[in-house]
């Protein structure tokens, strides 16, 4: 019974902390998009910002909100990976206060490779979406079908530049302080690419889990970059705008 008790707070510590984080992630993100979108946008309410600009701005928000969620994203991934380590190894996190309490001043652990991964995947969504957009649209025009399919097109691409930096994340994420307890220890980030090319002898090692990672892009790109596009969208109509 305890076994099986223990394994259920494990789980449900790692659901919170995965929850509180999206939420709060999600929350600054694109708080802190609009407010700067407001504040950069041209003089008429419904105009829209050039690619470039919405790229540094989705890069900049998502890096800022990653910053601050580190803690958040720390405890989660070991969390998630405390049952592959050895049972004197684990750490044994619960609640997401007590979790962050146990991190100490090792909170921010990590937190270069986490904003760096939140860059990458913002920008390489919001580039992408808009040039499929604009091609969509002008080859078919306003069709239901033009945004979703855009959404799609463009997580496929993003999941292809992030995933090597979300796997990178989760290796230093979840390395244990003492050296002796890791299979391989990095010294940063481009040392984790060429440590697992040389052991996993697999250029695409970092492509793991390309199709589940995939999914869970897709579905930050509805509640991002879809939910930007289709409130600008929805106030360029109102205003008569193409």
């Amino acid at each position: 019974m305890h076994g099986r008790g223990g394994g259920f707070s494990q789980f449900y510590g790692g659901f919170e902390s995965a929850l509180i984080g999206r939420l709060s992630y999600l929350f600054i993100r694109n708080s802190v998009y609009k407010i700067i979108y407001d504040c950069t946008k041209p003089v008429k309410p419904s105009n829209d910002l050039t690619n470039r600009e919405k790229m540094a701005i989705a890069g900049f928000s998502g890096g800022l909100a990653a910053l601050i969620t580190t803690p958040l994203a720390l405890i989660n991934i070991r969390q998630i990976l405390d049952s592959q380590t050895k049972p004197e190894w684990r750490r044994n996190y619960s609640g997401v206060s007590q979790s962050i309490n146990q991190l100490g001043e090792n909170k921010w652990n990590g937190a270069f490779i986490n904003v760096l991964r939140h860059v990458v995947l913002n920008i390489s969504l919001t580039a992408p979406f808009d040039y499929f957009h604009e091609g969509l649209y002008l080859r078919f025009g306003d069709y239901g079908f033009v945004r979703p399919l855009s959404i799609f097109l463009a997580s496929l691409v993003s999941t292809a530049f992030t995933l090597p930096f979300d796997n990178a994340r989760t290796r230093i994420m979840n390395a244990h302080s003492n050296p002796e307890r890791n299979r391989l220890n990095y010294s940063g980030v481009l040392d984790v690419f060429r440590q697992s090319y040389s052991h996993e002898k697999s250029r695409f090692a970092l492509w793991a889990g390309f199709y589940t990672y995939f999914t869970s892009t897709l579905l930050y790109a509805y509640l991002t970059v879809g939910i930007t596009s289709g409130a600008n969208g929805y106030l360029k109509k109102a205003n008569g705008l193409k």
